[in-house]
């Protein structure tokens, strides 16, 4: 059977793209090491995104490149700044950073991206509402949350979809994840927000308030 060149061609982009986005997490985590990030650090990182273009359409690269860019406009990173950055780094990669002192250790913990998070003020809806679960639950099995929401008359996917309203992320993350702090249901909703489809992308914590 002959192959096709442009099936080819997107496989190719699509693993590049896969390696790139784990690269970057690394270097993030790198930045992250001593709890502080310098602007030295900020403009190597853009400077990486800018070397790296196949991956800025993909999330988290292109809330970084946009948040980076932005901060460095003027030519220095304020105090001020740099929390926002430190934030942000500590959303992608779920490495716990003690903002308040900036003088502790980061813990390298398997723990969920809060990045891309978009919680509803006015609580969750369950009846005919489709849900998609990712991550592991402190809460019990997957399929046993998966029942809480059958139970209340929602709907459940295995990935996010154009009918998905709400995808939910386990506190504890998944050891299947394509990266360390997040997977490709997250990249999926947080890119599929970005492009203005209404999916929430909520907590454990917010799921199990409001069963």
């Amino acid at each position: 059977m002959q192959s096709n060149p442009t099936v080819h061609a997107r496989i190719n982009a699509a693993v590049r793209q896969t390696r790139d986005i784990s690269e970057l997490i690394g270097v993030c985590k790198g930045v992250l090491a001593d709890g502080v990030v310098n602007f030295s650090e900020a403009a190597f990182m853009l400077q990486w995104l800018e070397m790296h273009k196949e991956c800025l359409a993909i999330w988290p690269a292109s809330e970084l490149y946009t948040t980076l860019d932005t901060l460095l406009e003027d030519g220095r990173l304020s105090n001020d700044e740099e929390r926002q950055l430190l934030s942000t780094l500590i959303g992608i990669t779920g490495v716990q950073v003690d903002l308040s002192t900036n003088d502790t250790e980061p813990q390298y913990a398997q723990t969920s991206s809060e990045l891309p998070l978009h919680e509803p003020t006015d609580g969750l809806i369950f009846q005919d509402r489709n849900f998609c679960l990712t991550g592991t639950f402190e809460y019990g099995t997957r399929a046993q949350c998966e029942k809480l929401v059958a139970e209340r008359g929602g709907l459940t996917q295995k990935a996010p979809t154009q009918k998905t309203h709400y995808l939910v992320i386990g506190n504890i993350g998944s050891r299947d994840w394509a990266h360390s702090s997040f997977g490709r249901k997250i990249q999926k909703a947080a890119e599929m927000r970005r492009d203005g489809q209404q999916i929430y992308i909520i907590t454990e914590q917010l799921f199990t308030e409001q069963l």
